[in-house]
């Protein structure tokens, strides 16, 4: 495998790590980063809905109703800050995501909005809105009148 179709780690590298430390882990001019073998094994698929809600926290601005904790269950990943809204009937979710800064430090603005830049992305549209419909639906399953409440519920 060559330089440019991985990145290059060990004693010939350009890494930080020093030629002794690499040669006590076994590792030689070739290593390459590689993904490490697991050893807890995820739980098996379930079709059931993978998504849990572990908290949730309001946030009426607009069409934000809140924040929510969301757990990828068969991941063992927790989601903070995933923003959930709604406008008339229509209710969605969107992963976190950052304000945009200039080279000053400052927030962008357009129009008077704070411009964000996403931390997350899924790969196809179609998997955005199963996430949404599924983030929605554990966040009414744990916290019925979320998109009611005023008060903070939850961790």
């Amino acid at each position: 495998m060559s330089a440019t179709a991985a990145t290059r780690y060990g004693p010939g590298s350009t890494g930080n790590a020093p030629r002794a430390e690499w040669e006590q882990l076994g590792l030689d001019d070739e290593a390459t980063l590689q993904p490490a073998p697991h050893e807890i094994k995820p739980p098996a698929r379930s079709p059931r809905n993978t998504l849990a809600c572990l908290g949730f926290r309001p946030c009426r601005n607009g069409t934000l109703v809140g924040f929510a904790i969301i757990k990828f269950n068969e991941l063992c990943l927790e989601v903070r800050d995933v923003a959930i809204h709604r406008k008339g009937n229509a209710r969605w979710a969107q992963l976190p995501a950052k304000a945009q800064l200039d080279e000053d430090g400052q927030t962008i603005r357009l129009d008077g909005k704070v411009q964000y830049v996403n931390i997350f992305s899924f790969d196809a549209p179609v998997v955005r809105e199963a996430f949404s419909a599924a983030a929605v639906a554990a966040v009414i399953r744990k916290y019925p009148r979320a998109f009611d409440l005023a008060e903070e519920v939850g961790p």
